[in-house]
């Protein structure tokens, strides 16, 4: 059983279902926890998690706390953004003992917050696990996508990382048969409102071709 924490809309789940585990996730947003109960075979519980949360009994423990407070795009607070779920990420691991924890997030999180991330590797070492971590990029592991992340991992037996593929898939390899298909009302399916909406407002401003 795996207990995912800052769900969204299951992107990490979707990977351990892939796997054969049984996943519960925890995410406040409510269109990602309808996304992750319409698509998913676990149930998600809308909430606000925080210190001192009850989860059910799991064997791993996995979530994405929010990315805000260190994303280079951010005003990056860090730990004094609200939004730090690390604290959450930490206790629950603590009353819950999973034989294995997982946590992604992003790659500035090992440069400019770098001491944050060695005292938050510092406090889970603490709790008698062994905690290892690297920068990965989705592009080398078969995901037509450069997408870095930082991948945190802790455990009391062996672990390793996956090897990087030798090839990357091109976005035409991996969507290529359904790049030129017009299914009517697909926009919907893809944007949302506001963003379908502003691409009309940038359509309807195009200067007139003379």
């Amino acid at each position: 059983k795996v207990i995912d924490l800052f769900a969204g809309c299951g992107g990490l789940s979707l990977g351990f279902e892939a796997s054969g585990y049984e996943t519960i996730g925890y995410e406040m947003v409510p269109s990602a926890v309808e996304t992750y109960n319409r698509n998913m075979r676990g149930h998600c519980h809308e909430t606000m998690l925080t210190v001192g949360q009850k989860y059910p009994e799991a064997d791993i423990v996995i979530g994405g706390p929010p990315c805000q407070p260190f994303s280079v795009r951010g005003k990056q607070q860090g730990m004094n953004d609200a939004r730090d779920g690390f604290p959450i990420f930490i206790d629950a691991v603590k009353r819950l003992q999973p034989k294995v924890f997982m946590f992604e997030n992003v790659r500035n999180l090992a440069f400019s917050h770098k001491w944050y991330l060695d005292m938050i590797i510092d406090e889970l070492r603490k709790l008698n696990y062994l905690v290892e971590w690297r920068c990965l990029n989705a592009v080398n592991f078969g995901v037509p996508q450069n997408r870095e992340r930082i991948i945190v991992v802790g455990h009391r037996s062996r672990f390793r990382f996956p090897s990087m593929e030798a090839h990357k898939v091109t976005v035409g390899e991996a969507i290529g048969d359904t790049m030129n298909e017009v299914i009517e009302g697909c926009h919907e399916a893809i944007v949302t409102k506001q963003q379908w909406d502003h691409v009309q407002k940038l359509i309807d401003q195009r200067p007139a071709i003379m």
